[in-house]
């Protein structure tokens, strides 16, 4: 897809420059204050509480912030002139961006687990101790476990792809 227009252009740059700022930051945010935050100073139907009204929020921004960088990077690779078709990968510029596109597709599958399985999950949990219910303390351990391990995974191909992003950019 060629972009003729240099306004539509920058127009493009600039929402996907923002959905990178605001799905990375919240990414970052999150890894790096509210969590340890969060599990260091809160007791745990505490922690549930604060964590599931964060990600409520946080969560559709950033599958937001996903379809936008999806449309305005087609749009940009399409208008650059490395590009030469769908999976045509034999310049430098087109192994870094097939790169980037492959811890993109890591970061969505992670993603995808946080929102539908470990999410979920932890709500679970936590209308049960609201309830006063019992709670199975070993599932408990594990979904906090995995939640942390994909908020740092996420945080780790959120750093990855911007040095990829780095690297097609500066051999372009």
């Amino acid at each position: 897809m060629s972009v003729s227009s240099p306004w539509i252009l920058t127009i493009v740059y600039w929402l996907h420059l923002l959905a990178t700022v605001i799905w990375i930051g919240g990414i970052i945010s999150m890894a790096i204050i509210f969590l340890p935050s969060i599990q260091k100073t809160l007791e745990s139907s505490q922690k549930s509480a604060l964590y599931s009204e964060i990600q409520k929020r946080f969560q559709p921004i950033g599958w937001l912030s996903l379809i936008i960088l999806s449309g305005t990077g087609m749009i940009q690779m399409g208008a650059h002139p490395d590009y030469q078709g769908f999976l045509n990968i034999n310049n430098t510029w087109a192994i870094a961006l097939f790169s980037k596109h492959i811890a993109i597709f890591f970061l969505i599958v992670l993603m995808s687990i946080m929102t539908w399985g470990v999410l979920p999950a932890l709500k679970r949990i936590s209308l049960r101790q609201a309830l006063g219910k019992s709670i199975d303390e070993k599932e408990k351990r594990k979904n906090d476990q995995l939640e942390k391990l994909i908020v740092n995974g996420t945080f780790i191909l959120s750093i990855i792809i911007l040095l990829l992003t780095a690297w097609a950019r500066s051999v372009s």
